[in-house]
């Protein structure tokens, strides 16, 4: 009986050693069960249930549809969003969903499409290759940053986020230092990462492979700054970026600090494309469309390791679009979660290294208006001036270095500059954000003679310190609802009381949906007053630049001493239109701005950007040359000012018509029984108006309309009048297609009482 027992006990426990031997050196990716299907594991390179093939990254925007990974209208949404966020984004993947659900109907209901005709290369039979030389090396050149960027693969044991995959090793640790070889003040004087920003006006992915355009590291970055981390939750954390964020790119460089041999559990989060390169390995890539985490582990060694992140930012359609998110992090030992590196496992290129970099210790403010002084002391400030310099031959070796200061990008005026600190002006541009010092060592020297010029290059950034800005930005604006109105034109609020009044800081729309009123399909206009604040070479010396206003409606502008409206007509809808002004005064200032806008249906939309020459061709017929603009940025919100408020409104005291010398008023058929001064159409006549304020106030411009049609006059003469003002004489002409009469100045946001004059007779 034993012995039965025995015969059938023995082939069990073989099968169950060479079961446990299976399970524990089976190849990775196998499943358990080869005979019946996968495991419940998931193998390390899946993601979402689907397998994470070696497919390419999406190249440009004109991908079909089905090649992209699907929008995610399922997951998780991430955290830091707050609850309105959160609906948008909910009713966005639900849109999403139905829409998809709807295509999918109809392609099912129309059948199966005819397969596609064979490419056709150029120089086949059928196709004859007719490109010039320089288009074939364009193509070729195009063709080689495709490939460049087909090349990047993603890592072998790359995972959705919360599943930890199996460490592994990097096939060499190239570029790595030893510990030992890093003095402890330099860890703690350059941590952080060397951040490098690029503004886009278009996808970056179409602007890095397009062969007529540089490459991204080619390129000059529009910001750089020393980051702490590499942790950006929303679009708001990129705030302090003085451009547009729609299209952007991010690249941080450095080393990550392991100051222990251990496997490292890392993740990268991000909603378009990110790239995290170690030792020059590539280890993390996230190319969804969507907020998605995937994560490595890695057994590293200690030392420093050089890493490089890469994200691109770009309008793609996706539900979440506007989320902009970047985060590089870890789980640290014994931790189930992830949370961003710290800044002392990162540390600078060794490029940036120095023991006389400027740190900042401590500012005099930490927040404060726009032109207001703030002191930065520091280390390593000593022997820096804040202009190039030149110096005596003899003096060559001794030469200075340059010191700047950033305000979130926007350069400031160094007011003096001492052993310890600096004293700096918050500059127009600045909005909340990071203040930096750059100090620029001097490299070498040019000029004849006795002197020489010193020639300033790479710049080593100090330590980024928060800085507050707590200027109001935004323009005052005037909505009027004009129901029930048509074949009007700009709109006086001696004519119409406005509806809606307030400060809007975002104050450009894009359609009708953008505007937040609830009269926004009825006629409607907009009065907006303010100052347009002109940053510091913000046009280079002896260049221009233009300010356009482009708009779908009928719109006036008064930029400076300037006015200027659309030639579109009353009524209707309206094409896009634009209007230009030329800025040349390098120099920081302000102009002061107002905008009416009418709409009575189609199209609406305000927008106004910045355009620079982009060189200039040949009008063929008239044998002269006409300079090409190049739209490079939509002006910032941190450029627009409220106007100032006098203590009260201006007053029109009086006004009385001009007569050349020897001519006599006209005759009236009929009794004059108005005590209005009789001024006729298109005659010369003067008045005079009365303005409150300080000196701030007396400098902006007075905007006098009658009957809503703007006037343009001039100064003759002024006078300190018995109530505290400055009354001026002014000469104008009075302009055709008049009313009642109605003469109103309007100071900032305060406008006067009508001061009527007789229009009526014609002054016959």
């Amino acid at each position: 009986m034993a012995r039965k027992q025995l015969l059938i006990a023995t082939p069990v426990l073989l099968l169950l050693f060479f079961a446990v031997a299976w399970a524990g050196f089976r190849p990775e990716g196998v499943p358990l069960l080869p005979l019946i299907g996968s495991s419940d594991d998931k193998s390390s390179n899946e993601i979402a249930d689907k397998p994470l093939d070696d497919s390419p990254p999406r190249l440009d925007e004109d991908t079909p549809v089905g090649d992209l990974p699907e929008a995610n209208t399922e997951g998780d949404i991430p955290a830091g969003i707050d609850e309105t966020e959160r609906e948008r984004i909910k009713q966005a993947r639900e849109e999403a969903r139905i829409e998809a659900e709807r295509l999918a109907a109809e392609e099912a209901k129309s059948g199966p499409k005819p397969p596609a005709p064979p490419p056709v290369s150029p120089g086949s039979e059928g196709a004859p290759d007719n490109r010039t030389p320089e288009q074939k090396a364009l193509d070729a050149e195009r063709q080689r940053r495709i490939d460049a960027l087909k090349a990047i693969k993603r890592p072998p044991n790359q995972s959705l986020g919360n599943v930890r995959p199996r460490s592994r090793r990097l096939k060499a640790e190239a570029g790595k230092k030893e510990l030992g070889e890093i003095s402890p003040k330099l860890l703690q004087d350059r941590r952080g990462l060397y951040a490098k920003y690029y503004a886009f006006n278009e996808l970056p992915l179409s602007a890095i492979i397009d062969p007529t355009q540089p490459e991204l590291d080619a390129r000059t970055p529009d910001i750089t700054r020393i980051d702490p981390q590499v942790y950006f939750e929303n679009k708001e954390a990129w705030a302090d970026l003085p451009f547009d964020k729609r299209n952007f790119m991010g690249v941080w460089t450095g080393y990550l600090v392991i100051k222990e041999d251990a496997d490292y559990w890392l993740y990268l989060g991000a909603d378009y494309t990110g790239v995290v390169t170690l030792d020059g390995e590539s280890i993390l890539f996230n190319d969804m469309r969507d907020y998605t985490e995937v994560s490595t582990v890695l057994t590293l060694t200690a030392g420093l390791h050089p890493i490089r992140i890469d994200y691109m930012e770009g309008e793609n359609g996706s539900p979440v679009d506007p989320l902009a998110a970047c985060n590089f992090m870890w789980v640290p030992e014994g931790k189930s979660k992830p949370v961003p590196v710290p800044p002392e496992m990162l540390m600078l290129p060794e490029a940036l290294w120095s023991n006389n970099a400027p740190i900042i210790t401590r500012l005099s403010k930490y927040e404060g208006e726009i032109g207001e002084e703030v002191t930065i002391h520091g280390q390593n400030l000593a022997g820096a001036v804040s202009q190039p310099v030149n110096v005596l031959n003899d003096e060559v070796d001794n030469a200075p270095s340059l010191i700047r200061v950033s305000f979130s990008g926007q350069f400031a005026e160094v007011i003096k500059a001492e052993d310890s600190s600096i004293k700096v002006r918050v500059p127009i541009g600045a909005s909340t954000g990071k203040l930096v010092v750059y100090k620029y060592p001097p490299v070498g020297f040019g000029g004849h003679g006795r002197s020489a010029d010193v020639i300033y290059l790479n710049s080593v950034p100090s330590n980024s310190v928060d800085f507050t800005v707590t200027t109001q930005f935004g323009l005052f604006a005037s909505w009027h609802n004009l129901q029930g109105w048509s074949n009007y034109d700009f709109i006086d609020e001696s004519v119409h009381a406005p509806d809606v009044v307030r400060l809007e800081r975002e104050f450009m729309f894009e359609t009708r949906d953008d505007i937040e009123h609830p009269f926004r399909d009825n006629p409607l206009a907009c009065h907006w007053e303010g100052k347009l604040g002109v940053p510091a070479n913000w046009v280079s010396e002896g260049e221009i630049a233009l300010v356009r206003f482009q708009t779908y409606g009928r719109l006036r502008v008064k930029l400076g001493d300037q006015m200027r409206e659309t030639n579109a007509q009353t009524g209707g809808s309206f094409d896009l239109t634009t209007i230009d002004f030329e800025v040349r005064n390098h120099e920081e200032h302000y102009l002061p701005l107002s905008i009416d806008w009418t709409s009575e249906s189609g199209a609406a939309g305000l927008k106004v950007v910045k355009m620079v020459s982009g060189g200039e061709i040949l009008d063929s017929p008239g044998g002269q040359t006409e300079v090409i603009w190049t739209e490079i940025e939509t002006l910032q919100a941190q450029l627009f000012f409220p106007p100032v408020v006098p203590p009260k409104p201006p007053v029109i005291l009086s006004a009385k018509p001009i007569f050349e010398e020897g001519q006599q008023p006209p005759l009236l058929p009929f009794a004059l029984n108005t005590t209005r001064p009789s001024i006729r159409e298109g005659q010369v006549f003067e008045f005079d108006m009365e303005v409150f304020g300080n000196a701030e106030v007396l400098a902006a411009p007075v905007n006098i309309t009658v009957d809503g049609v703007p006037l343009v006059y001039e100064v003759t003469q002024t006078e300190t009048g018995n109530g505290g003002g400055m009354i001026r004489t002014c000469r104008a002409t009075l302009p055709t297609g008049l009313g009642e009469g109605a003469i109103v100045a309007r100071l900032t946001v305060v406008t006067s009482e009508p001061f009527y004059i007789d229009v009526q007779n014609k002054g016959l």
